[in-house]
């Protein structure tokens, strides 16, 4: 949220960036929205992880921003995962990617490090002029770190889940983008031919890369990311690159449920993948039942048994239950 005490008349709202780490480079920051915001507060729809910098500027009617940003920095702690369905470890996996797209960094230790390079200009990305406490002349030792991981082919992605990127690194300036890396459409639009011109690929190119904004709603297809650490005297090392599709959880309750004596398989009506949890609540009854129990030995096919002091499974009794899963 934020305040405004003079509101001129061409204001046409807000934009706001953010940075990894404490860098206040706007030029270098990603977007955390589209468009232009004109309501305060406003609702992070996705986040980032970690220690961030957000960036808000203002911009009027003719898309003039303001010469300033407002600055937080804040620990967002770790996205929040409960059901992993597929999960990369980029570093594990020997920092797997292209020669061709790879630049400024060896392997050293095992982790991707910046090489040695004097150069008094950064990256494209970085500001020419940097903070005013900063000084104008910078020992720039390391070049920029840029490594670009294989295409990931996701196939485990239900409906709703969630793409998260968690890197870990030293350096300045993280910047992380994506894209797309799959065959894209297999059919191309009405009318159109089935096999393009003799000199076009069967398959498409790979789409656009676009920044990170933190996390996306993951479909079945191919991702490639690129991680890029600023040229500066801080030698960048990326420590750990994680991608981790989360499923969204899932909670079906079911009420007045009457229980056999010999075990009834819970009834349910959502699509489960997966259900982790199930909370049986004995409601007052006749039969005697103090106690329940819970099968789960078919995951997705739980059963449920009423029991009374003695331990025998008695009929009659009435449940509520609650499923909880993916």
């Amino acid at each position: 949220s934020w305040l405004m005490p003079y509101v001129p008349s061409d204001l046409a709202g807000y934009v706001f960036r953010f940075q990894y780490g404490n860098s206040v480079d706007w030029g270098a920051a990603a977007p955390l929205h589209e468009g232009v915001l004109t309501e305060s507060p406003y609702d992070l729809v996705t986040r980032p992880g970690g220690v961030v910098t957000i960036m808000g500027k203002a911009v009027d009617t003719t898309g003039n921003l303001s010469k300033n940003a407002a600055v937080v920095v804040m620990n967002l702690g770790d996205p929040p995962i409960a059901n992993v369905l597929e999960q990369w470890d980029f570093g594990a996996l020997g920092w797997p990617g292209s020669p061709v797209d790879q630049s400024g960094w060896t392997l050293e230790g095992g982790l991707p490090t910046a090489n040695a390079l004097d150069s008094f200009y950064g990256s494209d990305d970085q500001s020419f002029y940097r903070a005013d406490a900063e000084s104008f002349y910078k020992d720039e030792t390391y070049a920029e770190l840029v490594y670009v991981t294989d295409a990931i082919s996701v196939v485990s992605a239900l409906a709703g889940s969630i793409m998260t990127l968690a890197a870990e690194y030293e350096g300045i300036d993280l910047r992380i983008d994506y894209r797309l890396a799959g065959p894209g459409p297999f059919y191309g639009d009405d009318g159109q031919p089935f096999y393009g011109m003799d000199d076009e690929p069967f398959y498409g190119p790979a789409g656009p890369w676009q920044p990170w904004p933190g996390q996306i709603v993951a479909a079945r297809d191919a991702y490639q990311f690129r991680v890029r650490l600023g040229a500066g005297a801080q030698q960048g090392v990326l420590q750990s690159l994680v991608m981790t599709i989360d499923a969204p959880d899932m909670e079906e309750e079911i009420a007045d449920l009457p229980v056999s004596a010999a075990g009834t398989v819970i009834p349910y009506t959502k699509q489960f993948t997966a259900i982790k949890t199930v909370q049986v609540t004995l409601q007052a009854n006749g039969s005697g039942a103090v106690t329940t129990e819970t099968d789960k030995t078919l995951s997705l096919a739980p059963k449920v048994r009423a029991f009374n002091s003695a331990h025998t499974a008695v009929s009659g009794a009435t449940v509520d239950i609650t499923l909880k899963g993916y």
